[in-house]
């Protein structure tokens, strides 16, 4: 753990060596959590904004960032000020620091690193109810067309760890509401990809709303929903229909089934969470809550690959799943 912090520290100085050049090069995924119509201004965006953004979380200057990006003096005030307008930069005596989660990928892996012993914990819990998740799906209408095992990525990475449970994690582990952001309530990140592996972000599995009415929910998840540019049509791709019946149970039993032992392990390891937010240099720039809610996201991606190498999950080999869910 020493030499990772070394890494981190060593990166996040106003003296490392990497370049403004070389953050305008790299991939970068920006994402959000809300509900709704709680989105970010679109400024965030446009091109060049999160090279600013990740270039100003390693303590570089806007007249440096200036002469890598070629902006006049009038766009980079525009620029900056719609972004503390919106809430997702500070600025305290000609110092500019983003307040969004921003993870550069050195960091990234460091991070998700510092996740393995938590994630075997929920993983290791989860293998110790999985007799109750398989009884669960026994009383689904789906089960008649495909074994648990055939859905057990979007039982036990979705359902139980992501969607169907962040709110939860939320509610009851961090008991606060999202930031508001102009109005809006959100999460939001900007993290650096690896563009040679395929996947979004340090491979973070989530999930992606295709269409949303009053009867049905179809959407996508896994960690390579926008690799293909046909990824959101739906209507060609192999499809897991839910019931009504079903999402009731997903949503009223499934997810509540491993609620109280994931709690227990995330208040277990609070103190190392917070010293993990205090370490990597987030702490006066972020909310715990904000560094939190991705950090949770790198675990349960990381407590869903130890189930994929015990057999537990069955992954696509597409790296997504499509599902449709009548509410």
């Amino acid at each position: 753990m020493a030499l990772c912090l070394m890494l981190v520290f060593a990166a996040c100085s106003h003296h490392n060596g990497r370049s403004i050049e070389d953050i305008r090069n790299a991939s970068f995924d920006k994402k959000q959590i809300s509900r709704g119509d709680n989105n970010p201004n679109r400024i965030v965006y446009e091109d060049d904004v999160d090279a600013l953004m990740v270039s100003l979380f390693y303590g570089k200057t806007l007249k440096e960032i200036n002469r890598v990006l070629g902006w006049d003096d009038s766009k980079m005030t525009e620029t900056t000020n719609l972004l503390i307008e919106n809430g997702m930069l500070s600025e305290k005596n000609g110092v500019y620091t983003p307040t969004v989660f921003v993870l550069p990928l050195k960091e990234g892996l460091a991070l998700m690193e510092e996740s393995n012993s938590i994630a075997k914990e929920i993983a290791d819990g989860m293998i110790a109810q999985l007799g109750r998740f398989k009884a669960l799906h026994d009383k689904m209408d789906i089960s008649k067309q495909y074994s648990f095992h055939d859905l057990s990525f979007f039982y036990l990475s979705d359902i139980v760890l992501d969607m169907g449970q962040i709110r939860d994690v939320e509610r009851l582990y961090l008991k606060k509401e999202r930031p508001l952001r102009n109005g809006k309530q959100y999460y939001f990140s900007i993290m650096e990809k690896d563009t040679t592996r395929g996947e979004e972000a340090l491979g973070i599995y989530g999930n992606q709303g295709l269409v949303n009415n009053d009867s049905i929910y179809i959407g996508v998840y896994g960690n390579t929903r926008f690799q293909k540019a046909d990824w959101d049509d739906y209507k060609n791709k192999e499809m897991y229909c839910f019931s009504k019946n079903d999402f009731n149970i997903l949503f009223n039993e499934f997810n509540k089934q491993f609620l109280p032992t994931l709690i227990d392990i995330l208040e277990k390891n609070r103190a190392e969470f917070q010293k993990l937010y205090i370490d990597y240099g987030y702490s006066g720039k972020i909310s715990f809550e904000e560094f939190f809610i991705w950090y949770y996201h790198l675990i349960y991606t990381e407590a869903t690959n130890q189930l994929i190498k015990k057999g537990v999950i069955k992954k696509p080999e597409s790296g997504v799943l499509y599902y449709q869910l009548k509410h």
